[in-house]
């Protein structure tokens, strides 16, 4: 779904929820874009996996607010979002190891009908 609202709007876009994702997260947290609809949140000292379900819940919450876009502004955008889980120490210590848990995470997240997340 993100996708094909992106190829309406091209860049900008991604300036709006990222904007979307940093108002959620904390000073200690960070954010990094992963190919054309893709983001990873680096989330500081969550060591539960009930922590990390709080803030994706608010993520998706907060992405499925419409846009408003300068090309249209009567006419909101509607977006959805599905987010992969991984924790630091009880899916592994590398960082390769997390990216690879959460895009698996992810991919269950979608196959469970979107604006969701998993573990």
């Amino acid at each position: 779904m993100l996708n094909c609202w992106q190829k309406l709007v091209n860049k900008p876009s991604n300036c709006w929820v990222a904007k979307r994702l940093i108002d959620r997260l904390r000073n200690i947290d960070m954010i990094a874009r992963f190919g054309g609809d893709e983001f990873t949140v680096l989330l500081e000292n969550i060591n539960y996996f009930d922590d990390a379900a709080s803030v994706a819940k608010c993520h998706i919450a907060d992405l499925a607010k419409p846009f408003y876009l300068e090309i249209d502004r009567n006419e909101p955008v509607h977006i959805g979002a599905s987010i992969g889980i991984s924790v630091y120490g009880q899916h592994g210590t590398r960082p390769q190891l997390l990216m690879d848990y959460a895009d698996a995470a992810l991919y269950k997240a979608k196959g469970s009908g979107r604006n969701c997340f998993a573990i």
